[in-house]
């Protein structure tokens, strides 16, 4: 999946910088308490978890969705490290990422139900989606803010609607 590996190498590359840099302490702002991303030494997570964080998030991209998808994936991964930064002390540089499928210019957002998840598959089958990647770095002593932003595009199979059905499922 070269979304993820994207992702991924983001990730990798950005708490690489801030590790090597004296005195500063990365951590990783997330919502999944095992994500550690594969991240060498030492991973901070800081887990809003169902939450404040996510629900705030959870607020931004139903407000987003009139957003352009980029943006948008740019928004949320400062907004989920600025709201790690805001807890913690000096010193500390906060790695925030977020992902959004992007269908001919619209955000597509998770689904939530098993009706939503095959009304999107239906719609993306045979298609190009573009996923926007951003990856944001906070550090709330300096005040400063700096993110990257990466697209890849995945074309879809012309999935029938049976491994649609399946795919929902699982």
């Amino acid at each position: 999946d070269r979304a993820a590996a994207l992702a991924t190498a983001f990730l990798h590359d950005t708490w690489a910088l801030v590790s090597a840099t004296s005195g500063l302490l990365p951590v990783l702002a997330t919502t999944d308490p095992l994500a550690d991303h594969g991240l060498p030494g030492t991973v901070r997570t800081w887990d809003q978890g169902d939450g404040d964080l996510g629900a705030r998030l959870e607020r931004m991209v139903t407000a987003g969705l009139r957003e352009a998808p980029a943006v948008l994936a740019a928004r949320l991964a400062v907004a989920k490290a600025q709201n790690v930064a805001d807890s913690l002390g000096p010193g500390v540089v906060v790695i925030g990422s977020d992902q959004v499928a992007d269908l001919d210019g619209v955000p597509i957002g998770k689904p939530g139900t098993h009706a939503r998840a095959v009304e999107q598959l239906r719609s993306m089958r045979g298609r190009s989606i573009v996923f926007q990647t951003a990856v944001a770095v906070v550090r709330g002593s300096s005040g400063y803010e700096g993110t990257a932003l990466a697209s890849v595009t995945v074309r879809f199979r012309d999935l029938g609607d049976a491994e649609i059905e399946h795919d929902a499922a699982l």
